[in-house]
């Protein structure tokens, strides 16, 4: 999993870079150069983002130690970059950081750590104090996170075979899962419903626990892996 977000990464930096509005003045630059394949020039422009607490610049730098584009790779100079990213607002930034921590890579493994950054970056609740979310976003937000790390707690954890079609109702006032359907399989070693319950118990464990509105239900049903909002 962690080699196909590898893959992946370089390809989406031009959208990430300017997804947030933010000051990106030598995140530009250094985009700028790395689609010329200038790597002294992108390091160059990226060292002075980083030296002026640039949050693009550092969530650039961090994708690119985490990939190894323009120099070896370095995981644990990427969470920290990330880091630094999200405590100055990008939230994207958090959401990788959340990744490292699952995967161990550049950090100690930490399903704990990975749930809290993932709740920042989706707004569950953020490492600043002044980050403001509506009660009924932060349900949905807190909802979808919740599906998101078991699944994700689960591919880790396991490395065996696991239902990516197994469709699960999650309850956030209750903080109850319920699997409402899996394909069946034959699978040697293949995770078994205690094995995936577990996992979100996990998650609600490991991930904050926000206020639930009471004027709605936001009780939801996913398939797990399922990108879908």
């Amino acid at each position: 999993m962690h080699a196909l977000r590898r893959g992946l990464v370089v390809a989406a930096l031009v959208v990430a870079s300017s997804a947030q509005a933010q000051s990106h003045r030598r995140a530009d630059e250094a985009m700028a150069a790395l689609k010329r394949n200038d790597c002294v020039n992108t390091l160059n422009a990226l060292r002075q983002g980083m030296l002026d607490n640039e949050p693009a610049s550092l969530y650039l730098s961090g994708s690119l130690a985490e990939t190894g584009t323009c120099a070896q790779a370095d995981p644990a100079a990427a969470a920290k970059a990330y880091e630094r990213a999200a405590l100055l607002g990008r939230n994207d930034a958090a959401a990788a950081l959340a990744l490292l921590y699952a995967e161990g890579s550049g950090v100690p493994q930490s399903y704990a750590d990975a749930g809290r950054w993932y709740a920042a970056a989706r707004g569950i609740t953020s490492p600043d104090p002044g980050s403001i979310s509506s009660p009924d976003a932060i349900a949905k937000t807190y909802t979808r996170a919740v599906h998101d790390l078991a699944y994700f707690s689960l591919a880790n954890r396991l490395k065996n075979p696991y239902p990516l079609n197994t469709r699960v109702r999650f309850d956030p006032r209750t903080g109850v899962a319920t699997i409402v359907s899996r394909p069946a399989s034959s699978l040697p070693g293949a995770i078994k419903d205690a094995d995936i319950l577990a996992s979100y118990a996990d998650a609600v464990r490991d991930l904050p626990k926000p206020v639930i509105p009471t004027n709605a239900d936001y009780t939801t049903e996913r398939s797990m892996g399922e990108d879908g909002r």
